[in-house]
């Protein structure tokens, strides 16, 4: 969510906890609001060959406010259905910031609907729009597309949730630089978690993501080369009751090439109502 090539990178929907697509259907409307929150430190990076090198040295934090209403239709109440709008607040410090970079970054928004192929596993879809409208220095600058596929499994020891999707882009528009094309990603998230009868969950996380070039519309030069990377992580998830539980989480990289090894701690808090 950053606005140049040199501010440091996220894996697309890492944020996301177990649990996160456990969702019901033949339900009353009920309402979300999630904060999500991420802090990386990019002491570290991949090159070309993916070897380790110093990385872009400039931390990261973005935090993600998101409010969802869930509701289903008559008559086919056995679909669900939600609505999201996700707020951004980016801050990125160190090397190429100058005294550092901060502002509310590009809202998304869109539905999901799903369907539970099983009484307990979920299987559905979402699409989110990306609105270049955020704050000068934190803007992308291009309208973006989020489609991913999400599916959710519960067992009586193991959940299982994550989706698999992709990102489209418009070309880029920043003040004082020239248009250019932003690439296009493709994305893969899990949480696999031990069920328990405490209120503790702890859980393992993998997060995948490989994007295109970014190059210059005019002359073709490129602004960042592809790059992919895979992070692997663990946390335990707090549900403190129904309608409200705080996910916290550690995830480094173990592979890439081109980007910031992500080097990042993760919480999310959630409140139902």
């Amino acid at each position: 969510m950053a606005a140049t090539p040199a501010l440091a990178d996220n894996i697309t929907f890492a944020v996301i906890g177990p649990h996160e697509y456990d969702l019901p259907v033949n339900f009353k409307p009920f309402n979300v609001f999630v904060q999500y929150g991420e802090n990386n430190i990019g002491s570290q990076a991949y090159n070309n060959s993916g070897g380790a090198i110093n990385g872009s040295k400039q931390n990261q934090f973005v935090g993600l406010s998101k409010y969802v209403y869930f509701w289903c239709f008559p008559g086919i109440s056995d679909i669900g259905f939600a609505y999201e709008v996700i707020t951004p607040e980016v801050g990125v410090t160190g090397p190429g910031t100058g005294n550092g970079v901060r502002g509310i970054g590009d809202t998304l928004t869109g539905p999901a609907m799903w369907f539970k192929p099983t009484p307990n596993s979920t299987l559905g879809v979402q699409n989110f729009l990306q609105l270049p409208i955020g704050m000068p220095r934190v803007t992308n600058g291009y309208w973006a597309n989020y489609s991913s596929i999400f599916f959710d499994a519960q067992w009586p020891a193991v959940s299982l949730t994550g989706n698999l999707g992709a990102v489209i882009r418009s070309n880029q528009s920043l003040p004082g630089q020239p248009q250019a094309v932003a690439g296009t990603t493709f994305h893969f998230n899990a949480r696999l978690g031990w069920v328990n009868p405490t209120i503790f969950e702890p859980f393992l996380g993998v997060d995948w993501q490989t994007q295109s070039s970014a190059y210059q519309v005019v002359d073709g030069l490129i602004l960042a080369p592809h790059s992919e990377e895979t992070a692997l992580g663990a946390g335990v998830m707090f549900k403190f009751s129904p309608t409200m539980s705080l996910t916290v989480r550690y995830s480094h990289s173990v592979q890439g090439r081109n980007v910031d090894m992500t080097n990042a701690g993760y919480f999310k808090l959630a409140y139902v109502w």
